[in-house]
């Protein structure tokens, strides 16, 4: 009479296993060994940063605040943390901590108001920094 042997291998997160791996069977038990021994890391997503203004065009001494939004690319249900340079061309404005929206949801955000931009036209670009997961 034959023994059928069966196992299953399942994790919910994406995961990248490093070195070489050999299933021994028998009988009665399943061995796993691996050389050298493997290592675990999350995957690292990436990111698209927007910032947008709702008062465009202002007059000079008006308050400007800027929205940031960081999302994971694809977007995956995890929290979205680290920190944001917003720049005013080659100028820092200020360096701003992401806030996740509460939830799991692969997206952050960040906002910054002054009332300091001299007249003229200001390109208003944001680094994101990344963080453990994102890029």
């Amino acid at each position: 009479m034959s023994k059928i042997k069966s196992f299953c291998l399942s994790y919910l997160a994406v995961i990248v296993l490093f070195g070489t791996w050999t299933w021994s069977f028998s009988e009665s038990t399943v061995y796993a060994t691996s050389s050298p021994a493997p290592s675990v890391t999350d995957a690292v997503y990436a990111t698209e940063t927007t910032v947008t203004s709702w008062t465009n065009p202002s007059k000079q001494g008006q308050s400007v605040t800027f929205s940031i939004k960081t999302i994971s690319t694809p977007q995956i249900t995890k929290d979205l943390t680290g920190s944001v340079i917003l720049m005013d061309g080659t100028d820092i404005l200020d360096t701003l901590t992401m806030r996740p929206n509460g939830i799991a949801n692969g997206y952050a955000t960040a906002t910054y108001t002054t009332s300091d931009l001299s007249v003229g036209s200001h390109p208003i670009t944001a680094i994101y920094s990344g963080d453990a997961r994102f890029a």
